[in-house]
């Protein structure tokens, strides 16, 4: 893109940078940008607004500071959080103080995940059975699925409520709690223990006509296990 197609891109997302701004800035006649400026020439650029400032792959290393360099990897750490260049007067005290709202956000992701893992791997729990009535009874499959379904509902049912525990102690330090999926609010609200059951009744229930069906095909007169009419001189 030419400085003009950037300039006329930014236009069109309503808050135009010059080209002239931008032709100053690509050849360092302007030392700073405003965080709008940064935010509206990536958005034209079609990349993520760290890429303006941790250039990784173009660059060895970045002034981040007066005379205080560092790689753009550590310029990116230091925009999540992760890294601090040593300035003058620095508090690591406080700077760690302040990574705790990062940390908060990173676990409740983590337990977000968590749950969502969980429920996947009931599914494929439920969605196994037709393979291992291939291999086993209706009723041991069946109950082989009822083991894999209790060890995975009790992660589930962990992890909503240690993901409830956290946003309680984040509302409580007086934090704005991050939005959830709508089904997660459900289930926070019914609690783990109505979610839990509820899965397993539909479940149970699913598996039970499942294996009376393959009972009474098993049972039905004129076929033999492979499903082939049997000869009528047998």
């Amino acid at each position: 893109m030419t400085a003009k197609d950037v300039e006329a891109a930014t236009w069109r997302l309503g808050h135009r940078v010059p080209k002239s701004v931008i032709v100053n800035l690509e050849n360092r006649r302007r030392e700073s940008i405003s965080v709008a400026e940064l935010l509206i020439v990536a958005a034209a650029l079609e990349v993520p607004p760290i890429l303006l400032l941790a250039p990784l792959g173009r660059s060895e290393s970045v002034e981040v500071l007066p005379d205080i360099g560092a790689t753009p990897w550590q310029v990116r750490g230091w925009v999540h959080g992760a890294f601090v260049p040593p300035y003058e007067g620095l508090s690591y005290e406080r700077w760690r103080y302040a990574q705790i709202i990062l940390g908060l956000h990173d676990v409740h992701r983590a337990l977000v995940k968590r749950y969502m893992n969980a429920e996947e791997r009931l599914r494929l729990i439920a969605r196994s059975l037709p393979d291992l009535m291939a291999v086993e009874s209706p009723d041991e499959a069946v109950a082989t699925v009822m083991r894999r379904y209790r060890i995975v509902a009790q992660d589930l049912a962990g992890s909503l409520n240690e993901l409830r525990d956290h946003r309680n102690s984040m509302e409580e330090d007086g934090f704005l709690l991050p939005e959830l999926p709508s089904a997660i609010e459900e289930a926070l609200i019914a609690g783990s223990e109505v979610i839990s059951s509820d899965v397993e009744r539909q479940i149970i229930q699913d598996m039970l006509l499942l294996r009376d069906r393959i009972r009474r095909h098993a049972s039905l007169p004129g076929e033999n296990a492979s499903g082939d009419e049997e000869s009528t001189n047998s």
